[in-house]
């Protein structure tokens, strides 16, 4: 098993590959709309989506090899509008990844209404289909 790190932001890395023989296990850390604080949830956990996706492709994956995504907000009853972005993003099919919400959650800027950090499984070509959900 071997470690490759993105590049640092600040005090920490915006995601950490992981080498595990099959292909990288990618923990991507937790992310906010950053400047586009003042956009509403349903903007914002766009924003955020395609930042994941754009570092996914980095390493050859795309939001299908999700496999666990958690989602923290500042107010829960924003999680519909949340929740209807992810299933446009993600449908309702069992491929879909695993998620935790999580309320009440008190953000770094403000302004971010939400916060979204990511686990992903990008098999290598040579070792096919990715395990994690048949994705």
């Amino acid at each position: 098993m071997s470690l490759q790190n993105a590049p640092a932001v600040g005090a920490f890395r915006q995601y950490v590959v992981t080498d595990v023989g099959t292909g990288k296990l990618i923990h991507i850390s937790g992310l906010t709309s950053g400047e586009k604080a003042a956009y509403d949830i349903a903007a914002q956990a766009e924003i955020i989506f395609e930042r994941i996706g754009r570092m996914l492709a980095e390493q050859g994956g795309t939001l299908a090899n999700l496999v666990k995504i958690n989602a923290y907000i500042v107010e829960m009853r924003e999680y519909d509008v949340y929740n209807a972005v992810r299933n446009r993003i993600f449908g309702a099919s069992p491929a879909a990844p695993a998620s935790a919400t999580i309320g009440g959650a008190q953000l770094m800027r403000p302004g971010n209404r939400i916060e979204i950090e990511a686990v992903a499984f990008v098999a290598n070509s040579a070792a096919g289909a990715n395990p994690a959900g048949g994705r």
